[in-house]
């Protein structure tokens, strides 16, 4: 490396004390994730009355009780009402004016003066009037609805398909009763594009009127108020202290921009939809539930009973000893069940002036480090990357700044790991690798302190650039180990020389196999409908073994590694140095899942190193007995 013994020394303090700041930051993480453990396993209220209906329940109030006792289930879905349900459910009856005319003049009802191009809505008790007067009033309008018999009877400027699946808000006597019962409620909300400012703050102040209602999920592929109305929306969430559910894998119009409004209000939900349902066995769906809650932090799990495949002992004793089964599995790995608040406490991530700097001159000093093995590094290029921690700090805001620092470490700390290992220590195997050991730490620490902040851990923000941090360290450790430093800062010269190479066939093969293993490489990251069918597998079998499911990119790649180091001095071990890349690499994006839980990002980077290392031993030794299998079979002939 060329770098004087002094910047080295600069470099590898502000490393270590940006490690330090970032270990106080993942203490205090740790500390609240163990104080967090609470998940809210709940099935939609008319899911729950069918399954009621379908067990031959007569007393939904019995029902009820009996269902919590027998689940451990305490937190229950609540749709908005609509005119639909509430006739299906004998709740309301709805005539169109021209109808009720007709049926007058053959005597089957009273005529009283019926407007033909208007609804007629006769409603079954006082509470049911109320709600469904106010919920239309609020999005039709006063002149919309007539009462045309106070209590009784509503007569709407509208037909049956304009106002049939309208949401009429939450029943607050519903709600009053099922907290009676001891369940916690959550709100699901439908879209309506129609609501103006002054419907969307009456219907989110009818939800906080609603007693132990905190959380709303929204029903459709938009959110409530739709585009234009999102600032609304969030400020009156956040005025009334109520927060709102994100479906994992299921995307709504302008969610991001609540997210952007109002981040310290989502919570993360999951789901199976019907059609995933339906192929899934019972034991798969159990352990996709279990799993979203323990690998991806998620604070809400919506669980749907299965129709239309029968469970084990026929659809309601199935469906119930499938949830009883989800509520002990999850309290057995020691999570809590009630109704969530917000997962992360909006205090954290409050850091000094000074710890974010240095933070920011941590991650910096780690593509410092990567630029001296190109040139030599100077004062003055220490001097511009501190003006450029500082100044960034004062031109972009803090969510940002997180960003800019974070990704920059997210990208050079894989390679400065690999080259930090060569450079200082070529020749010591077991030196080489703790301190390569103690680089990666240090780098993820101070990575996790730049990103320690509620929008991070809650999934508010996501960290973007996962991709490019699967390739860049790569090609920067491939261009340092075969281009040769001093060479890289000739970058036109190489390129034209390249061009200029005449084209062979064999390199072309070549580069097609590293393209084709570079791109499944990159597309297959964190998706698993591209993963073949023999290694899914594979890793359901890891996972039931060692509870959380270890990267294969970290097992093989910290397999070539070791033997990379192992066999330095041998002149395919630079290949071997470049693959093993890839297991550092995993490590890293690991950690930047950051709504995961810390310890399942450890735990399976430890797991995936471990087995790596292991495999290595294995062909390390398996190659040894080979050699001297080889050797002995030479010296017999």
């Amino acid at each position: 490396m060329m770098m004087s013994r002094t910047m080295r020394v600069w470099l590898s303090v502000m490393i270590l004390l940006g490690g330090l700041v970032g270990a106080k930051a993942t203490y205090d993480r740790v500390r609240v994730e163990q104080t967090l453990k609470t998940v809210s396993v709940c099935v939609p209220l008319k899911e729950l009355q069918h399954l009621g209906a379908v067990g031959g329940a007569a007393n939904w109030d019995a029902f009820s009780m009996t269902v919590q006792q027998q689940t451990g289930l305490k937190t229950i879905l609540v749709d908005e009402a609509m005119l639909s349900d509430l006739v299906a459910h004998g709740k309301a009856t709805a005539y169109m004016g021209a109808e009720l005319i007709n049926m007058s003049r053959v005597g089957a009802s009273a005529g009283d003066r019926f407007r033909p191009d208007r609804l007629y809505v006769w409603l079954s008790d006082r509470s049911t009037y109320d709600l469904v007067n106010s919920g239309l009033i609020t999005q039709l309008g006063h002149q919309a609805v007539i009462e045309k018999v106070p209590g009784i009877t509503l007569e709407i400027a509208g037909n049956w398909e304009m106002v049939k699946d309208l949401g009429l808000g939450i029943d607050p006597q519903l709600v009053a009763d099922l907290a009676r019962k001891g369940w916690g409620v959550i709100a699901r909300l439908q879209p309506n594009l129609r609501l103006d400012r002054g419907a969307l703050t009456q219907k989110c102040h009818q939800l906080a009127t609603l007693p132990g209602v905190k959380l709303v999920i929204f029903e459709g592929p938009m959110i409530l108020g739709g585009p234009g109305q999102v600032a609304v929306v969030a400020d009156q969430l956040r005025l009334y202290g109520l927060h709102y559910g994100q479906v994992e894998f299921f995307p709504q119009q302008e969610f991001d921009n609540l997210v952007a409004h109002y981040p310290a209000g989502l919570i993360k939900v999951h789901s199976i939809t019907e059609l995933e349902r339906e192929k899934m066995t019972a034991t798969t769906a159990l352990r996709r539930y279990v799993r979203a809650v323990q690998d991806r932090g998620i604070r809400v799990l919506v669980v749907h009973p299965q129709w239309k495949t029968p469970a084990v002992g026929g659809l309601y004793s199935g469906n119930v000893g499938f949830i009883r089964a989800l509520t002990k599995t999850l309290e057995a790995k020691g999570y809590r069940q009630g109704l969530v608040a917000t997962p992360f406490p909006a205090k954290m991530g409050v850091f000094s002036v000074w710890e974010l700097v240095l933070l920011g001159l941590a991650l910096g000093s780690f593509g410092l480090w990567l630029w001296s093995f190109v040139r030599p590094l100077s004062w003055w290029g220490i001097g511009s990357v501190a003006v450029a921690v500082v100044g960034s700090l004062a031109l972009f805001p803090l969510e940002t700044y997180r960003w800019i620092w974070g990704f920059l470490g997210v990208m050079v700390l894989p390679a400065g790991v690999i080259l930090g290992i060569l450079d200082l220590h070529p020749q010591r195997f077991w030196v080489g690798f703790m301190a390569g050991t103690g680089y990666l730490i240090l780098g993820l620490l101070a990575i996790l302190g730049i990103f320690f902040s509620p929008v991070w851990l809650s999934g508010a923000m996501v960290f973007h650039g996962i991709r490019l941090a699967l390739l860049f360290p790569l090609v920067l450790v491939w261009a340092v180990l075969f281009v040769q430093p001093h060479r890289l800062v000739h970058g036109a010269y190489l390129v034209k020389r390249w061009l200029n190479t005449p084209i062979r066939v064999g390199v072309v093969v070549a580069l097609g196999v590293i393209a084709l293993g570079v791109g499944y490489y990159v597309l297959r990251s964190g998706n698993a409908a591209s993963v073949m069918g023999k290694e899914m597998g594979a890793r359901e079998t890891l996972e039931m073994v060692f509870g959380v499911r270890p990267r294969t990119k970290e097992i093989l790649g910290f397999m070539f590694l070791f033997c990379g180091f192992w066999w330095q001095h041998k002149p395919w071990s630079r290949w071997l140095l470049v693959m093993g890349t890839v297991g550092v690499i995993s490590v890293v994006n690991s950690f930047c899942h950051f709504h995961t839980p810390l310890w399942v990002s450890a735990y399976r980077s430890l797991l995936g190193i471990a087995l790596g290392y292991g495999l290595a031993v294995l062909v390390v030794m398996g190659r040894r007995i080979l050699q001297l299998g080889v050797t002995w079979w030479t010296q017999a002939r």
